[in-house]
Parts: structure tokens; sequence; C-alpha cells
């Protein structure tokens, strides 16, 4: 099977190649902001990647896995500096999850991947949602879900890619 992952904290990771696809939403921990409190007074909620769960998660399906395709993670302005790293630091623990549990992996650009896969269709996340369910129909996704659909359009993209290639390559 083909694995896709979209990094973030919401997203995940997809297995296709199966009947249905295997979809793990990305494993995370929350847990109270020592020094930050919110308007209400009530301390600010933080997240971050349960390392555990995905390692666990890797261990049983990595007899299954191919190859796993990971969407790479880029820094933007509006993630300020400590989005910035946040985002690096859980990309650089999924690649090493990766590695240490032997499965091989390709790093995807996002652009590069959805000029493939929403080919005509706008690039937003509605429109990821809504080529998942053309792609996969078997799977139910909510318009909260695009990690999910994210992860399964990576992974197709992934196979196509890896079994298809050149005709993959030359569509226009």
């Amino acid at each position: 099977m083909i694995l896709g992952i979209d990094p973030g904290l919401d997203g995940a990771m997809s297995w296709i190649g199966g009947e249905p696809p295997i979809i793990h939403p990305m494993p995370t921990l929350s847990y109270e902001h020592a020094s930050k409190k919110r308007k209400n007074g009530k301390p600010a909620i933080k997240r971050s990647l349960n390392l555990e769960e995905i390692r666990d998660i890797l261990e049983v399906m990595k007899s299954k896995t191919e190859h796993a395709y990971i969407e790479k993670a880029i820094s933007m302005p509006e993630h300020g500096a400590v989005g910035s790293m946040q985002i690096g630091d859980g990309y650089g623990a999924l690649r090493m999850a990766l590695t240490y549990a032997r499965i091989p992996y390709t790093e995807v650009h996002p652009a590069t991947w959805k000029a493939k896969m929403l080919r005509g269709m706008g690039k937003g996340k509605k429109a990821s949602i809504l080529r998942a369910k053309q792609c996969f129909p078997e799977i139910t996704l909510k318009n909260s879900e695009d990690g999910k659909a994210e992860a399964m359009l990576i992974a197709e993209y992934g196979r196509r890619i890896l079994h298809y290639q050149e005709k993959f390559e030359n569509e226009q």
C-alpha cells in the first residue's frame, strides 16, 4: 500500500491500495500552555504530535507499506516564527518516524501534488475534499476533514507516480 501524509496537526495518514483506504487522523496531544491565558482567563490549550502513537501506527503498518509520500512543510508569513518552528518540528519528527520504521519516503511539495490531483478545481480545502470523494467514493468525509482528504490525495498522487509515472507525468 502507499502511505500519504498531511503532516499538520489537523492532518492525517492514509494508506491506499487496499479496500477501503485506511485513514488515521494525525495523533495529537493537548495540554495547557503554562504561561499563556485566553481572553476569558482560562489557560491556553496547545497541541503537538503524539509521537508514541505515530510510532505505534507505523510499526503496525510498515510491513504493508510499499512507499510513503509526505507533504513537504513550507513556512508562510502568517505562521509567524513560532508557528513555522512548530510546523518544521512536526514535519521532521514524521520523517524520523518513517526512517525509524524503515519505510521509504518521498517528500512532495504541496503545489506539485495539488497541480496533478486538483487540476481544474482550485487549490483550496473544499477542492481537496471534493476530489477525495471522487477518487474514493466509499469514504465519507465531513467538510472539516480536509486533512484526511489531503492525505488520501497525497497517497493517490504517490501511487500514480510510483506505478504509472510515465503516463501520469505526461498528462496535460
